[in-house]
């Protein structure tokens, strides 16, 4: 916390001076505050930020994304979206994900699923982060066929992930008794041509 209150200091010393900030400048301490909980000094730079008439772009709008989920205030985070694609800022892959991490961390399977189809939408391709976000989630809360969905287009994509994100799908499928979508997953693991996941059914073990 300290450093990033000298963080703060410095800046204040430098507009004092009349320098004059770039965006990065400002971006780099809004997402040290942001990711600290710091929402209220966050808001006060932002201000500020606009005071000197820097423009916030996309990577401004998604520490305050970022910000909002982390207060569990998503909904205010989809009013931000919308107001960012107003100004002709494109959201990126980021700014998908900050919403969907939010509606997962408040337990809101729809709005999580909605925003990852929104991402599609949006020509945004998923990263593996947000795979490793959907998947235990959606799998905790029975949605079956989007998990078995998630888990193909995880080899679709070619993405690195941890073989136990992929095997918490193939486990969920066998235990509701859908054993031809869980080998089909097994299979894409074993053959597929740019990493071997060596998952299992659970019989198998």
């Amino acid at each position: 916390m300290g450093s990033l209150d000298s963080a703060v200091s410095m800046l204040g010393e430098m507009e004092k001076k009349g320098m004059k900030l770039d965006a990065i400048t400002y971006n780099t301490i809004l997402n040290g505050l942001y990711a600290h909980s710091r929402f209220l000094d966050a808001e006060k730079l932002w201000g500020r930020m606009v005071e000197k008439n820097v423009v916030p772009g996309v990577r401004s709008y998604n520490a305050k994304l970022r910000g909002l989920a982390s207060e569990k205030r998503t909904e205010e985070g989809v009013e931000l979206f919308e107001e960012l694609k107003n100004k002709r800022i494109k959201p990126d892959v980021l700014s998908f994900n900050a919403l969907i991490k939010g509606f997962v961390d408040e337990g809101k399977l729809e709005k999580a699923k909605k925003w990852y189809h929104e991402m599609g939408k949006s020509n945004c391709a998923p990263q593996k982060w947000t795979f490793q976000t959907l998947v235990p989630f959606v799998c905790e809360k029975g949605d079956l066929d989007f998990a078995s969905e998630l888990g193909e287009e995880i080899f679709k994509r070619r993405l690195l992930v941890d073989a136990a994100l992929l095997q918490i799908v193939v486990d969920g499928l066998v235990k509701a008794s859908r054993i031809e979508e869980a080998n089909k997953l097994v299979k894409l693991g074993k053959s597929n041509c740019y990493r071997r996941y060596n998952l299992k059914l659970p019989t198998e073990e």
